[in-house]
């Protein structure tokens, strides 16, 4: 159980991390198509000032462009969060489960089973067990064998 101390505080530290930046990406996301609204309110408000007479087509132009800024940071922002996804995922242990919501990410792994939960400096035990990783699937990943929808997946590495 000593050696498993710092594998078990380096999965949880990276659990740990992975759920802050996920938590981070989703509320630049959110700040991004917030900001993404409102820049596109501000060209139809331009457009309609310019209609008027109260505007030049350079301030239209301006707007549009402050938009396409907009749009760019938001879809910079979906990829964050895209890469929080599955880095969270890969930490959790469910990066390659068929089903992340049906995976047991504690289910036959060594190092969880023997999580002491009456021990509060245990990272593992501390965790809830949706944050728990199989420490195996971790330091033996699959192997795919072929490319496409119907490659099959061995669960050891190949012999060389």
């Amino acid at each position: 159980a000593v050696a498993r101390a710092p594998l078990r505080l380096a999965i949880a530290s990276g659990v740990a991390i992975a759920r802050a930046a996920r938590a981070t990406s989703i509320a630049r996301l959110e700040r991004a198509e917030r900001a993404e609204t409102l820049f596109a309110q501000a060209v139809v408000n331009e457009e309609r000032k310019l209609t008027a007479g109260s505007s030049t087509l350079i301030d239209v132009i301006s707007q549009r462009d402050r938009l396409t800024s907009a749009e760019q940071r938001r879809i910079r922002a979906q990829q964050a969060l895209a890469n929080a996804l599955v880095d969270l995922r890969f930490q959790t242990g469910t990066l390659l489960a068929a089903d992340p919501v049906a995976a047991d990410p504690v289910a036959a792994d060594p190092v969880a089973d023997d999580a002491d939960p009456t021990d509060p400096t245990d990272p593992v035990a501390a965790a809830p067990a949706a944050d728990r990783v199989r420490v195996v699937d971790l330091l033996t990943p699959p192997v795919v064998l072929a490319s496409g929808a119907d490659a099959p997946v061995v669960d050891e590495p190949l012999e060389r």
